[in-house]
Formats: structure tokens, sequence, C-alpha cells
């Protein structure tokens, strides 16, 4: 989007909106949204903004979507909002990817499906809508094991269609992606966590944006992870080290109770956040960090040594 129309006034911006730039006319229809330096007129802000959304504007097409979404200027219509949703998402742009999973958990015309909400919100993540992780946190609580690998595979999917400039839909070309039973309840510490599924979701995209998110997790999240390990007088014994063939120590620690038992039986485990754990490397002098170790989506993070 250029900048140069952001502080520009409305006479300008009608010249430029009618010489055909989408830049102009998408500034220009902020101007008569919101009431500034013109009298608000919704129907005109509209009639710019769809102009400018046709000629294929990220920001216009996702303002599009949630014109449609609450009925503002148009009649309200949630499948064409997922339209123009889908349409900036496909230009990378964050707010719409957010917007299209938003439409999966908060509709009452499109069915609620958790795969879907979750998947798009990874994306969105890793193009920098960071708080769209919010989002996932009370619905990977309740999703089986198999929903889990679903939603990171989905996920992968958009990413990869957005990385090629591919156009995007929903789950109709993706039709294992609709909602499965939920998990069974369980014990906390059994099920899954939005870490576990950032875990999986970096592991099949294999890219420096989904790596970036995963690692911010770790280094700043409150995320619960993990050890082997209980509490005794002294506060607690931790098991968690193990020496790698390098001869240096590294951290283990898992996503969830069941991969922790899963390798190493049933042991005592505690829980700590993941940052907590980064922050105890330094006392244990592990260089490594490894997540969910023993798993095909293992994770390390090596620390840098000065």
């Amino acid at each position: 989007m250029d900048n140069k129309w952001y502080e520009a006034k409305v006479p300008e911006l009608l010249v430029g909106a009618e010489a055909g730039d989408p830049d102009a006319m998408y500034h220009l229809a902020l101007r008569y949204r919101k009431g500034r330096e013109v009298p608000q007129d919704l129907p005109r802000a509209v009639e710019w903004l769809l102009r400018a959304a046709d000629l294929g504007h990220a920001h216009a097409q996702s303002s599009m979507g949630v014109r449609y979404y609450y009925g503002e200027g148009v009649p309200k219509n949630h499948r064409l909002a997922m339209k123009w949703y889908l349409a900036g998402a496909a230009k990378k742009e964050p707010e719409a990817l957010f917007n299209v999973g938003d439409l999966f958990d908060d509709s009452d015309e499109i069915p609620k499906n958790p795969v879907e909400t979750c998947a798009w919100m990874l994306v969105a993540a890793a193009y920098g809508y960071r708080t769209a992780l919010d989002r996932v946190d009370p619905l990977v609580k309740e999703m089986s094991a198999e929903n889990l690998d679903l939603t990171a595979r989905r996920g992968a999917q958009i990413y990869a269609r957005c990385e090629a400039g591919e156009p995007l839909d929903t789950s109709a070309s993706f039709r294992e992606a609709k909602p499965l039973p939920q998990a069974a309840v369980t014990q906390e510490g059994e099920t899954p966590s939005r870490l576990s599924l950032l875990i999986e979701f970096a592991y099949l995209c294999d890219q420096e944006k989904t790596d970036r998110v995963l690692l911010d997790e770790l280094v700043s999240g409150e995320t619960k992870v993990f050890v082997r390990g209980q509490p005794d007088a002294a506060g607690s014994t931790f098991g968690c080290l193990e020496k790698l063939a390098d001869g240096t120590q590294a951290m283990l620690v898992y996503t969830d109770c069941l991969k922790l038992r899963t390798r190493h039986g049933d042991v005592p485990s505690l829980a700590l956040t993941a940052v907590a754990m980064i922050e105890m490397m330094d006392k244990f002098k592990a260089r490594t960090l490894v997540v969910n170790p023993g798993t095909t989506s293992s994770y390390s993070m090596r620390r840098r040594v000065p």
C-alpha cells in the first residue's frame, strides 16, 4: 500500500481515485466511512472500497469482508464476507487470514469448524498477526490427537498456497478439514496445547516465518511444558538432561505428559512454562532445548555461546 495517500487531502484522493489508483480509492473510502474532511457517507465508502477491492487491493478486500460481516453499508452476508477475506488472505494480508478463521468460529451463517479456525489462525500468526494464537487456546484443548494433526496439515497447506501465490479456498480442496470428535476428558497435562500445534505446524512448513512463531512462543510464551522430575524438600529434582553426541548437555521438555510417558514410561513429571525452562538452561549448563524428543516433529533450539 502506497503511504503517500495516508495524509493526502480528499481533493487529491479524488483525483487519484478517478485516475484508477486503488490505494487512493481505499483511503478515500476510509474518509467517507469515518467522516474525515467530508460528511460520513457509508454507501460512497463502500462504492470506492469495492472498486479498490475489484482491482486486487488486499486491504480493501479484507475491509469489504468486514463490511459484509457486520452489514455496514451493505446487507449482512457472511458468505460474501468469506469471499473477500479469502481474496485478501491470498495476498498474505494478516487480518484477512485471521478473519477467515474467525468466520469458522463466530458466524451464524457458516458452520463452526475448530480445525479450520485454528489452521487459519496459525497462518495469520506466521504473517505477523501473533495475537491470533490466543484464539487457538480454548479450541486446541478440546482437540483429539487426530484433529491436532489435521489442523497442522491444513495450516501447512494454506501457508504453502500463500507462499506460492495460489488462490485460497475453504475446506473444499481439503475434505478432511471437518470437525472430528472432541478429545475425551483427560487429566491436566494430557491435552494438547498451542505449543503442541505450533511444533507440528512449524515442522510441516519448515520455513523461517513459522519457525519464528514457534521460537517466540518458546522464549516469551506462557504455555506449559512437561519435564521428568518431582518436588522435594529443596525445591524440585529434575531428570530432564541428556548428553548429546558432541558432549554438550540438552534439556528435554515435552508439550504434554503423554509424549513424555511414551518415551520415558510412567515417571513423575513437573509442569513449568517454556520460558522458565529456557531461563534455567544456564543453571543446568544446557546448550540445547529439545521439545518432544523421540517424535517425528521434535524441535531443537540451540543457544548461542559467546
